[in-house]
């Protein structure tokens, strides 16, 4: 019945079909496959060459097929030489359209439209853990629960809530119209320069342990940490200790030597370490996390420390931050470049998905393990990627144009005009941060300089969203200039901005007002944020 699309519903039509997969992505194996033509009858498949047939054709029925985040099934279907042809519902999808902030995985969904039993496994119920069992008819079992819960709540709860809202169009177009063409997206992926690759991660990599070293030199000490008795053996030999207690615990490994040593040669800078250098041995002021008070060493912590070392002249704790912050650039860097990230026939592949609560897209890692975020790449990175053949690559940069944007909906909101001018003006003709310049420093348009046009840009966008004081001089000390801008000049910095553009506390503030007596922020896809 399922393959030719026979069951029908009470509002008339057939049936969707519910699919899930289960997978072992240590091993880039499927399991097995499930199916579900309602919520009480579902079937697991197992996946072998007998049965591989009678999947490939419920697949790739004309009858409309329902998955819960089914980009990450279908991938691992397509990459396995299976297609599913008519995919339209992902309850996933539904229940983001309906609330977009709202949790959307199928345990949760599960808990607050069904009255199944928990089932997902693990201690904590909001968390979909990966099937770990070794009852293998206790996997087929799960397997096709997944596909009755899906099919129980796409289809008899959250599809009816869409055409009760009037969501059902909105949903075809932001959501399902997506669905092939991000799939598309996914497998194709994207061709790699790999000797590019290959020699900047080497170059980088060699880069990062030099920092390393010389900061390690500076202190006197190592900063990395290393757990069990014969890998902190091996370190201490291959740092020129000897003694048979030595060679006893090194014996004692049970991973190969070349394979330790490989290892040990790759550890990085212990934050722990660190922390314990700069906090107890060499008494520096403590950093805390702006959000959470918890002690910290991280980029912010030590440019502070940076310009607090250099102010009292401490070359050699100077030259020791430096060396940490280049080792961790370079680090992060290397990442972009890592030949891990490749697949075997030279692209790299990434995962997409519109599971976020403005409702853009986000990127990750592709549903087997590999490939990256592709809409975050390094800049510096992107001479590795090639286009097809007969094909070009090109970047679209649209001028300045999160600050046109922000001035256009304050104009609505305050009837400014002087923020229309500002957001229609030509960029040939007038830069919009150097103009802000003007209005801010009191200076001619050709007399700002870089220090303040860098100040007022950054300014500029971190005020429009509501940024304080305190987040700005963050900013200033985490950004490419790396500048520290004390707090009471960063609260000047914004007092200015709004002297010369009150139009934004304008829209602001309606923005919280909308929120108050609404309850809700509309963005301006139509999305709806419950604020409640």
């Amino acid at each position: 019945d399922w393959a030719d699309g026979a069951l029908r519903t009470e509002r008339g039509g057939v049936n969707p079909l519910a699919i899930d997969i289960e997978t072992n992505p240590k091993e880039q194996k499927i399991l097995c496959v499930g199916f579900a033509g309602s919520s009480d009858l579902g079937v697991s498949l197992s996946w072998n060459w007998e049965l591989k047939g009678l999947i490939k054709e419920l697949c790739g029925s004309s009858q409309t097929q329902m998955l819960q985040n089914g980009l990450y099934d279908l991938y691992w279907l397509k990459m396995f030489g299976v297609s599913v042809a008519n995919y339209q519902y992902d309850t996933m999808a539904m229940s983001h359209c309906l609330r977009p902030n709202n949790s959307h995985s199928l345990a949760f969904l599960a808990s607050l439209y069904t009255d199944e039993p928990y089932y997902k496994g693990g201690d904590d119920e909001d968390d979909e853990k990966v099937w770990e069992g070794s009852d293998w008819y206790a996997l087929l079992e799960y397997n096709a629960r997944d596909c009755m819960v899906t099919y129980e709540i796409g289809w008899e709860k959250l599809w009816p809530l869409l055409e009760a809202q009037g969501l059902t169009a909105r949903y075809q177009q932001h959501y399902r119209a997506l669905f092939l063409p991000l799939l598309g997206l996914m497998t194709h992926g994207v061709q790699i320069n790999q000797e590019i690759m290959e020699q900047e991660y080497g170059r980088l990599s060699a880069a990062a342990r030099a920092a390393q070293r010389h900061a390690e030199a500076l202190c006197g000490r190592r900063l990395s940490r290393v757990s069990g008795a014969g890998r902190q053996a091996l370190l201490r030999r291959l740092e020129g200790e000897s003694g048979s207690a030595l060679e006893k615990a090194i014996a004692r490994l049970r991973t190969p030597l070349d394979q330790v040593e490989r290892e040990l040669s790759a550890l990085g800078i212990s934050d722990q370490c660190l922390a314990s250098l700069l906090y107890k041995d060499w008494k520096l002021p403590v950093q805390t996390h702006r959000k959470t008070g918890s002690v910290t060493v991280d980029e912010h912590a030590l440019r502070t420390l940076l310009q607090k070392v250099e102010k009292r002249g401490d070359q050699t704790q100077a030259l020791f931050v430096q060396d940490v912050l280049a080792f961790r650039h370079l680090s992060k860097l290397k990442e972009f470049y890592s030949p891990a990230r490749v697949d075997e026939d030279g692209r790299m592949r990434c995962e997409y998905s519109y599971n976020t609560r403005p409702g853009r897209l986000k990127s990750k890692k592709n549903p087997l393990g590999g490939g990256a975020n592709l809409q975050n790449q390094s800049r510096q990175a992107r001479e590795m990627f090639v286009p097809d053949h007969g094909c070009l690559m090109v970047e679209i940069d649209l001028s300045q144009i999160q600050a046109r944007f922000v001035y256009v909906m304050a104009y609505k909101a305050s009837g400014d005009q002087k923020l229309l001018d500002l957001a229609t003006s030509k960029p040939w003709v007038r830069n919009i941060h150097r103009q802000n310049c003007v209005e801010m420093f009191h200076v001619s348009y050709d007399e700002v300089t870089d220090e303040q046009y860098y100040k007022g840009k950054i300014t500029e966008h971190a005020s429009n969203f509501g940024l304080g004081a305190e987040h700005l001089q963050e900013i200033f000390l985490k950004g490419d200039e790396g500048v520290r801008v004390s707090l009471k000049e960063c609260q000047e910095l914004i007092a200015r901005k709004f002297a010369a553009k009150p139009g934004i506390l304008d829209w602001q503030q309606a923005i919280r007002e909308e929120a108050l007596m609404t309850k809700k922020l509309v963005n301006a896809w139509g999305v709806e944020l419950d604020v409640t």
